[in-house]
């Protein structure tokens, strides 16, 4: 999702609509479709007549349910770092402008003395 011809570098706008959308409409289908399996699963351990079927298979539906929660959780992660940097891209910017303009003195503070304003 980033590199050389991504889309949403220089409009935060464009982004959310390339990148966030896409990926939050994504989210919901993928939980939509880890709900049906694991009601599913579940439903079929409580008529399997084998006891060890229906422990194999709460198994599954509870490792199906960890690693969709694991991804969910991932995603939502994805978004809400990106929607912070789109917050905070203009004194992104800013602050490495000056650090580009007066190197590593930026860091330090010792920049008062090139600073006009």
């Amino acid at each position: 999702m980033s590199g050389i011809c991504f889309v949403g570098y220089t409009d935060p706008f464009v982004r959310s609509g390339f990148v966030l959308t896409p990926v939050g409409v994504a989210v919901i289908i993928m939980c939509l479709f880890f709900i049906k399996g694991f009601r599913k699963l579940m439903h079929l351990s409580t008529f399997t007549s084998v006891p060890e079927h229906s422990r194999e298979l709460k198994a599954y539906a509870v490792r199906m349910l960890a690693f969709s929660v694991m991804a969910f959780i991932i995603v939502v992660i994805f978004i809400v770092l990106d929607i912070k940097h789109m917050g905070e891209r203009q004194d992104l910017q800013k602050n490495l402008r000056k650090l580009l303009m007066y190197g590593k003195d930026y860091g330090n503070g010792n920049i008062q003395e090139y600073v006009t304003s």
